[in-house]
Order: structure tokens, then sequence, then C-alpha cells
């Protein structure tokens, strides 16, 4: 990861509630699909998020994320 977590934690009120769902559910271990159900939203839409999130929080991949998901409470 290249952001340490205390500016991570900092990101997290310029998250929309929308990315903040997926980040969540991301933490919680679901697929692209199971979120993009689970919010009625398209599959795409869910990896443009991710997209989004891994920016933001400066990691390159999933595993990253949730990881980034935990530290700021959000799992």
């Amino acid at each position: 990861m290249h952001a340490n977590v205390a500016d991570q934690v900092a990101y997290l009120p310029l998250l929309t509630r929308r990315q903040r769902q997926v980040l969540q559910a991301v933490a919680r271990g679901l697929t692209n699909q199971q979120i993009a159900d689970r919010l009625g939203i398209a599959h795409t839409t869910v990896k443009w998020h991710l997209g989004a999130l891994m920016a933001k929080f400066s990691v390159s991949n999933r595993t990253e994320l949730a990881y980034v998901a935990a530290k700021c409470g959000l799992a």
C-alpha cells in the first residue's frame, strides 16, 4: 500500500454514499456481482466505483482495498 492508514481514513468523508456502500461490501468479501445485485446497480458500475476507490486510497487491488476498509472501521 502506498498511503498510510491515517491518510486513508482522511478520505472517508470524501466518499459518496454509494462508494461507502461498495467499500463496505468489498470488506465483507462480496463479489462484484453480489454487490451489484444488493445495491441494484450494474456490474460495470461496481467496477467503476472500485477503480475510483482504489485511486482515492492509493491501493492496487481488492485485497488492499478490503484492508483499508477494515482499518477505517467499515468491515
